[in-house]
């Protein structure tokens, strides 16, 4: 692959309710857009692949739109992994330091040994980012080559996701003559295409709501130091709206879509909205109207539920002091009218909902925190091609090898 700033990149964003393709190239200011295509995701449940073939048709539709509007045929893509719960840790790492002046070499030795480990379980790494390199103690060190000292260390941040959700990601794709060039987890993505680089610098939390699951994304000093998810996103407000009114899936998520909100107006009591019955062949209408405040009052309880899970594992994660004053929402379930206010009350902090950044070109329609992910990762792929091309004929290796992380991989993502 080609890796210069003219280089066209092709980004895949794999979720429960879209798959979303975009083929940009790379500029001066960000990103413009060749082509872009969405579909309704069929065989995914809580970004996990549960039926191949229904998955495969979706991701080929979606990427033959892209295809066709830009007038490119792509082969490789970097793909967006929103399920495989995933998971965050520190390792640090310490060696002895040269006589002389810190070079490339020696970082590599100390990457290459933080690296040789294997995750437990039927876990995988996703991504190893430095984080902060420290000499004889004194950490703060972004960069030590060129520096001396006795003792060389570094802090490293993995992520891991089920071992299982990444490989039948890769087979799909692979199924749909498409190469995986790397995954890129879907709070990365999302803080990478909704976070300003003073939010990312000073600390910041991306929190992406999805249909099946809600991510979360932990930034500071311009890195992601931490991940987690919960279990719960749109789709459940959907499934709640539909089995409480006893409506369709459709027509709840139309519902949700076009009347849903978490704050009750002083008029919604009296404004009736029309809820239709499902099926057909009813020997008179089966549709009813209700109150608008029902609708809310059905919608809020399950908004609350994730925003508060969202907070304790905020509170849990060992990095709360360290996630600064802000909170950005992200993904579909962020649209819902009055949840950054329901979230600033919950979280207790200032809260703004995020849209895609440094992207020029996209449809109108994708203009939405939906597709910040998507956003994401095209500067997650344009850094990896840059880093590449920074290391041509240095190390190489494969991108996913069992729980090992490869020192090529190491060094092609962070420098």
């Amino acid at each position: 692959m080609a890796s210069s700033r003219s280089h066209i990149i092709a980004a895949l964003d794999v979720g429960s309710a879209k798959v979303a393709c975009v083929v940009a190239r790379p500029g001066e200011d960000g990103y413009r857009v060749l082509g872009a295509g969405t579909r309704r995701a069929h065989g995914l449940r809580k970004g996990v692949v549960t039926d191949m073939d229904a998955a495969e048709a979706a991701i080929r539709a979606a990427v033959d739109t892209a295809e066709k509007m830009a007038g490119i045929a792509i082969d490789e893509v970097f793909v967006v992994l929103s399920g495989g719960h995933p998971a965050s840790h520190m390792v640090g790492v310490e060696v002895a330091a040269p006589d002389r002046p810190i070079g490339d070499h020696d970082v590599q030795r100390l990457l290459k040994q933080a690296g040789a480990r294997s995750e437990p379980g039927e876990r995988s790494v996703l991504h190893a980012i430095p984080v902060g390199f420290s000499l004889d103690g004194a950490g703060g060190i972004h960069d030590p080559r060129g520096m001396e000292g006795r003792r060389l260390g570094v802090d490293v941040h993995i992520v891991t996701a089920a071992t299982s959700a990444q490989r039948n990601l890769d087979i799909c794709i692979g199924r749909a003559h498409l190469t995986p060039v790397d995954l890129v987890a879907g709070a990365y993505a999302a803080g990478l295409g909704a976070l300003t680089w003073d939010e990312r610098d000073l600390g910041a939390v991306a929190v992406d709501i999805g249909a099946g699951v809600t991510k979360i994304g932990i930034f500071r000093d311009g890195h992601l130091i931490h991940v987690d998810s919960v279990p719960i996103g749109g789709a459940h407000v959907t499934n709640d709206i539909a089995r409480i009114l006893a409506t369709s899936i459709d027509a709840a998520e139309r519902l949700k879509t076009t009347r849903g909100g978490v704050f009750v107006g002083p008029h919604d009591d009296d404004e009736t909205i029309p809820v239709p019955a499902i099926g057909d062949g009813w020997t008179e209408s089966a549709s009813s109207r209700m109150p608008l405040s029902l609708l809310i009052g059905v919608i809020r309880p399950r908004v609350e539920e994730i925003l508060e899970t969202v907070r304790e594992r905020i509170e849990s994660s060992g990095h709360a002091a360290m996630a600064g004053r802000k909170i950005v929402l992200t993904g579909g379930g962020s649209l819902l009218s009055g949840i950054d206010r329901l979230a600033h009350d919950i979280l207790d902090k200032p809260v703004r909902i995020g849209r895609p950044q440094n992207v020029t070109g996209l449809p109108e329609a994708m203009l939405s925190p939906a597709y910040c992910a998507l956003a994401g990762s095209l500067a997650f792929a344009d850094r990896r091609l840059e880093a590449r091309a920074q290391l041509a004929g240095g190390p190489t290796a494969q991108r996913r090898s069992g729980g090992l992380i490869r020192i090529g991989r190491w060094l092609r993502e962070n420098f």
